[in-house]
């Protein structure tokens, strides 16, 4: 989110031990994701309420290893995942080669989002622990 032309970051502490979580955890949650709950069921909801995504730009925050931006890629989405964990977006992008679709992927952090605003037609954030404060913040602008 930008205000005066200057990125807005809350909490400096936490996005670095976020990170190191999860890059401990990528391996692991990678592997469980396809065959979860939530992809399982809450995949065809999400993508049910999304409607036609055919040539959409989508930004999923938080993508993780990008079960759920593959088939958003699958649906004709033009897609672009982000999340904070390098083993993470590593996950993803091993994903995308198991899933035969592009994905774009970046490293940021959802705490200070680079991209202007109406940069996307969709913006998903799924399982994601965000901080109120940025919803807060996002409303006022």
């Amino acid at each position: 989110m930008r205000r005066n032309g200057k990125s807005q970051v809350f909490d400096d502490g936490i996005p670095k031990q976020a990170e190191e979580s999860w890059d401990r955890l990528a391996a692991w949650y990678s592997a469980r994701k396809r065959n979860s709950y939530e992809f399982k069921i809450q995949l065809p909801t999400i993508l049910n309420l999304l409607g036609r995504l055919h040539k959409k730009d989508l930004l999923d925050i938080g993508c993780g290893p990008a079960v759920y931006l593959a088939e958003f890629a699958r649906s004709g989405a033009n897609t672009l995942g982000v999340d904070l964990s390098r083993r993470m977006l590593d996950a993803a992008r091993e994903n995308a080669k198991m899933a035969n679709v592009k994905l774009a992927l970046q490293r940021v952090d959802m705490h200070s989002l680079p991209y202007i605003d109406n940069s996307f037609d969709v913006v998903t954030l799924i399982l994601t622990i965000l901080n109120v404060k940025i919803l807060e913040k996002r409303q006022e602008c």
